[in-house]
């Protein structure tokens, strides 16, 4: 899992008077944050498009000709649209973090000689899954030769043969 969070602020346009996200100077541009933009974008379009159907639906339910003109209104037809485009930049956008991070695994792995990442306890090490393992904003596959460092007990271990030895 990735915890990520940046700071921004609201601001308000002097000219419109509509509220606006201000990054600040030093924001640096990560994939991830694009990644989350996108998909809050496409849960929150979601959430106003499932009240506006089922509300149709509430007041014109038995009314069957009825749904059908409202909802095959221009209105429906751009969420429709929108929301086809953005799921398919959400999914674009995923596979390219997805392959960032992959990169970013393999880099470290050729890189790090003492351990590629650390968790918390020996209990936290054996749920190391065989794929796709999310640490410090690179994924994982587990391999032969793995090393991990385990915090609490301030030592690596190494995966070898399906087991966590300690190193």
């Amino acid at each position: 899992m990735i915890n990520n969070s940046f700071l921004y602020e609201i601001k308000i346009d002097d000219e419109t008077g509509r509220p606006y996200i201000k990054l600040p100077d030093d924001y640096e541009d990560k994939a991830e944050d694009k990644f989350m933009a996108i998909q809050l974008c496409t849960y929150l379009l979601n959430e106003v498009y499932e009240k506006r159907y089922g509300k149709i639906l509430g007041e014109f339910g038995d009314d069957e000709e009825k749904v059908k003109e409202l909802t095959d209104s221009d209105e429906f037809l751009a969420f429709d649209i929108t929301l086809d485009f953005l799921n398919d930049v959400a999914e674009s956008t995923g596979d390219i973090l997805m392959e960032q991070m992959k990169s970013t695994a393999e880099m470290k792995t050729m890189l790090n000689n003492s351990y590629l990442f650390q968790v918390n306890s020996y209990d936290d090490l054996k749920n190391v899954k065989p794929k796709n393992n999310l640490f410090g904003g690179s994924l994982y596959d587990r391999f032969d030769g793995m090393k991990v460092r385990v915090v609490d007990e301030d030592c690596i271990y190494v995966y070898d043969n399906d087991k966590w030895k300690k190193k």
